[in-house]
């Protein structure tokens, strides 16, 4: 899911932004003229997404640019052409790391003490990252939470998924009338990770997503793998997972599940043609042998009866 990371105001060119484990960058920068603006990162240039956008007859324009996979850490971002006057960025993580922002939407709006725009998003679960020019800082925000807000430009997002997919409008609201400038963009999460295999699936230890698999044959997950939230497995014959594993697992199997002694996460087995055991684990003493040190049963789950 995403989450927001790090934001920071600035009104120099140059300045040190800290990302601390966001994998989509995105900035504001408020200008003096019509001029395009380019950035970069850690040295990484950002993409320009959409137009500049004039704050209606006043000579301020906003632009937004983004980059995926930011360097972490504490790294130079600058940026280039333009009378700029000052930026704003924010990192998030959990997105997508294909075909982000999903989806712009922008405007130009008369002096007014607010301005409301809608976008759709196009993926469940979706954020929006909404930005403003205006002569003075936003006192209200509506289905905005503020991230970068002290100085112009403006900026915050959703902090909330929008799902099922669909419109959001979003509001920012000044104490007087000014003119406006304002872009959104959707940006949507990483997806789960489905396997649907025949053979063997080996899961390495960095790996920290969502997982559905349907296998044939056997899993094996190495130490130290973390995952957030939900492994379900289907599967015909072997599980093993090592010592170290950190996470929760739903399994449905038709042979054996071997799962090392210091495996410290929930497992939810149904008891597919089994019966269930009238006492429960807690009750029942730790075998004197360890699961590696005894050999896999003869006969599977299926065929075996409740043990007295």
């Amino acid at each position: 899911m995403i989450a927001f990371d790090s934001s920071l105001n600035d009104g120099t060119s140059s300045y040190s932004f800290t990302n601390t484990a966001g994998n989509f960058l995105c900035i504001i920068v408020a200008t003096n003229n019509s001029d395009a603006v380019t950035a970069t990162y850690n040295g990484v240039s950002l993409t320009a997404q959409g137009t500049p956008q004039k704050m209606d007859t006043q000579n301020n324009w906003i632009q937004c640019l983004t980059l995926m996979s930011p360097a972490t850490g504490s790294n130079t971002l600058a940026i280039t052409g333009g009378a700029q006057i000052g930026s704003s960025v924010t990192t998030h993580s959990g997105v997508k790391t294909t075909g982000q922002p999903e989806v712009i939407a922008q405007k130009a709006q008369a002096s007014a003490t607010s301005v409301t725009q809608s976008i759709t998003t196009t993926t469940d679960n979706s954020w929006v990252i909404a930005m403003a020019g205006s002569n003075e800082a936003p006192s209200s925000w509506t289905n905005i939470t503020a991230r970068a807000s002290n100085t112009f430009p403006y900026m915050g997002d959703s902090n909330a998924v929008v799902t099922p997919a669909g419109a959001l409008s979003q509001t920012f609201t000044a104490s007087g009338s000014t003119p406006w400038a304002m872009i959104q963009i959707a940006i949507a999460p990483k997806p789960a990770i489905t396997f649907d295999v025949s053979d063997t699936i080996n899961i390495g230890e960095a790996h920290t997503e969502d997982m559905d698999i349907a296998v044939n044959d056997s899993i094996s997950i190495s130490e130290n793998v973390s995952f957030s939230k939900v492994i379900s497995f289907l599967v015909s014959d072997t599980i093993n997972i090592a010592e170290s594993f950190i996470g929760s697992l739903s399994i449905k199997v038709s042979s054996a599940i071997s799962i090392a002694e210091s495996f410290i996460s929930s497992i939810k087995v149904p008891w597919v043609n089994r019966v269930k055991p009238t006492t429960s684990f807690t009750n029942r003493s730790k075998p004197s042998t360890s699961f590696s040190e005894r050999s896999k049963p003869t006969t599977n789950w299926t065929n075996r009866t409740k043990p007295n």
